[in-house]
């Protein structure tokens, strides 16, 4: 169970994120981030009462998950 004091503002140079401070960055709820980090290629380490999520790679998984957001809805209005 994750620590209601734990801080939501991600620090700056921080390798890795708890699911609160990734969704905080992404303006989504927490539930939202536990949802994705069933989907394949989400960077989760999980671990026994621990959740991180790898900062760059989850701003890589992002950004593909953007572009191919894109590419879907170019492929419909073609």
């Amino acid at each position: 169970m994750l620590d209601d004091s734990e801080p939501t503002e991600p620090v700056a140079g921080v390798l890795l994120l708890t699911a609160p401070q990734a969704a905080a960055l992404c303006q989504v709820s927490v539930d939202r981030i536990y949802q994705w980090s069933y989907e394949p290629g989400f960077p989760v380490i999980a671990a026994p009462h621990q959740f991180r999520i790898h900062a760059r790679l989850f701003d890589e998984w992002l950004a593909r998950r953007a572009s191919a957001g894109r590419r879907e809805k170019q492929e419909e209005a073609a």
